[in-house]
């Protein structure tokens, strides 16, 4: 209290940085429009064009470029250059309305393409009950605190009753995206198997965060009856922390979920239909796209490279 740090920020008005653990609604919003989690993508250096003429140019975590990959890998290995493309895919406008549908009414900030990075502020409640959507089989309801209110003798004077809830994405595009989010095989470029966003014997989908500094971590993930999110950080002035979204939420996330999920039967997760577009690139090429090497400075073959080589 001597530093105010008696603040709850899951239900207190203010907003926090969500890093990439936004980046699955902007995916969601692609799969919308036709794009499927094998839609390849070139994860190399790209200038963006803004508003104002400048340009954006992102960099993955790790400062590297790792080539032609597939949405399912950008987005389970946080990669951020692919993500911005396939927010620029999207558009910004059409993202803040596409996430508007599973409850988001805070953005704060003009972040552009920067929003599937996490640039814009959010509410943490919103933001862990737009995951409870895509458990709830893309289904959005409100969130509701009290269920119950009963008098001293017992009788009910209050009961909060289940409604049928909005249709925010179609249960095929939700499993899409639970789907991924699930795929522990996917991810294990950059978090390796079993890593904290896994259960052991039962399905679970989840995604990590961390904004510039570490000054936020998040691990947001849910089983089909279940949601949970965990943001750590300082209050009320934000201050760079060792780690990330993996190690410092992802720790404290994992413990929650067994320790909740301990005497509950493992539930399975609705099973995806199968991609039916047309389109390579859209799809996914069978075994990728194929190019000749030249073999002795290892890059692309060009058409003055003589075939010996």
């Amino acid at each position: 209290e001597t530093i105010d740090g008696s603040f709850n920020v899951v239900t207190q008005s203010r907003v926090v940085q969500p890093g990439s653990s936004f980046k699955p609604f902007v995916y969601a919003a692609a799969f919308e429009k036709g794009y499927t989690p094998e839609t390849v993508l070139y994860d190399v250096k790209t200038d963006f064009d803004l508003r104002d003429g400048k340009k954006y140019t992102p960099k993955n975590y790790d400062n590297k470029e790792h080539g032609l990959l597939t949405m399912r890998s950008a987005l389970q290995n946080s990669l951020n250059i692919p993500a911005v493309k396939t927010m620029y895919l999207v558009g910004y406008d059409q993202t803040i309305e596409f996430a508007k549908r599973f409850g988001y009414t805070v953005f704060t900030g003009d972040c552009q393409l920067s929003l599937v990075l996490g640039g814009c502020g959010i509410n943490m409640l919103e933001h862990v009950n737009g995951y409870a959507t895509l458990a709830n089989n893309g289904v959005y309801h409100a969130p509701v605190a009290i269920l119950k209110i009963t008098n001293d003798r017992g009788e009910t004077v209050n009961e909060w009753q289940s409604t049928s809830g909005t249709m925010a994405i179609a249960p095929e595009l939700a499993a899409m995206v639970t789907n991924v989010l699930s795929d522990d095989v996917a991810r294990a470029l950059v978090f390796g198997r079993g890593s904290n966003l896994t259960l052991p014997g039962r399905p679970v989908a989840a995604k990590t965060g961390t904004t510039q500094e570490s000054k936020d971590a998040w691990t947001l993930g849910y089983v089909p009856s279940l949601a949970a999110g965990v943001w750590v950080g300082n209050t009320p002035i934000p201050k760079p922390m060792k780690g990330g979204g993996n190690k410092l939420a992802g720790i404290i996330w994992n413990q929650f979920m067994r320790a909740v999920l301990a005497s509950s039967t493992p539930e399975q997760f609705p099973t995806t239909t199968l991609y039916t577009v047309e389109k390579p690139v859209l799809r996914g090429a069978v075994g990728g796209i194929q190019l000749p090497i030249n073999k002795l400075n290892g890059k692309i073959a060009t058409s003055s490279t003589p075939d010996t080589i």
